[in-house]
């Protein structure tokens, strides 16, 4: 890649009434790390993950190309669980040794598939990019015409599952494939079943509202589908995420688990989980003044 000032950009999104608050922490260490971090639906209403993340995010990013033709490349970070650490300047030098043929992301700290029983989703990520490559949607970058063609392969994909436009071709196939390659015995249907169940089909669990509604299904899906777009950061050059305790940044260490690496910017989806967010809040601001992120 070759981000600079003038051809990357810095997002997150920001629907909620009060998404001054929600995202303070994070634009407090963007603004100390001199990260110019635009906000998405500023104030609107939150629509859900996949609405959010992936439908509007592609409307808003498509506007924003024909307002500055001069963009190429694109930073998504989360707004309520990430923190820049790094300076942009070294952000960039860091990004700069990625390939712009892909789209790379957080490395899951539990290495955890979104779906519910889903061991086929693990299993064949694991086949091509081992145990430490399940994506985390909560922060990735790549060039704007690899995140464009993504968010799309997503569109297409829920389209496909929800029958909206349901048909034969290559999604069917390349699901087919991936089902029989790892559980031959499955039987292969859309949208039956229920996620409860041990032996289901693809149509089981993407039939369940909270899959069909998270951004993360339809990315890691795409891994499972060993679609090469979706890439991750295994060794934590830009992007870590942390679970088992709060860091000490200067010894670059997750309360002794695993190093943060290299990384400039971090994730606490674990320690921060949303449906705590106001039991962990305290938390986390207490951490980021500690550690002088804010």
């Amino acid at each position: 890649m070759n981000m600079t000032n003038e051809n990357t950009l810095f997002a997150t999104i920001g629907a909620w009434n009060d998404w001054e608050e929600k995202t303070k922490i994070l634009r407090s260490s963007a603004r100390k790390n001199r990260v110019e971090l635009e906000i998405i639906d500023k104030g609107e209403r939150w629509y859900g993950y996949y609405e959010n993340k992936i439908v509007r995010l592609k409307r808003w990013l498509e506007n924003r190309l024909k307002e500055d033709g001069k963009i190429r490349y694109f930073v998504f970070v989360d707004a309520r669980d990430v923190v820049f650490v790094k300076p942009k300047a070294y952000l960039f030098r860091k990004m700069n040794e990625f390939s712009e043929r892909h789209v790379w992301f957080n490395l899951d700290r539990r290495m955890k598939t979104w779906t519910a029983n889903a061991r086929w989703f693990a299993h064949r990520i694991a086949l091509k990019y081992g145990y430490d490559g399940i994506a985390n949607s909560g922060m990735y970058f790549g060039s704007v015409r690899r995140v464009l063609d993504m968010l799309n392969r997503c569109m297409e994909l829920s389209r496909f599952l929800t029958g909206e436009e349901r048909r034969p071709g290559r999604i069917e196939q390349l699901v087919k494939e991936t089902i029989r390659g790892t559980r031959p015995e499955m039987k292969f249907e859309i949208g039956k079943g229920d996620t409860t169940t041990t032996e289901y089909a693809i149509g089981t669990y993407v039939g369940a509202e909270p899959h069909l509604q998270s951004d993360q299904f339809y990315i890691q899906l795409l891994q499972a589908m060993w679609d090469d777009i979706v890439q991750v950061d295994v060794e934590r050059k830009v992007l870590a995420g942390f679970a088992d305790g709060w860091p000490t940044l200067s010894d670059g260490q997750s309360n002794g688990s695993m190093p943060l690496g290299t990384a400039g910017i971090l994730h606490s989806p674990w320690m921060f989980p949303r449906t705590k967010i106001d039991e962990t809040k305290n938390d986390w601001e207490d951490w980021a003044r500690r550690e002088k992120i804010v």
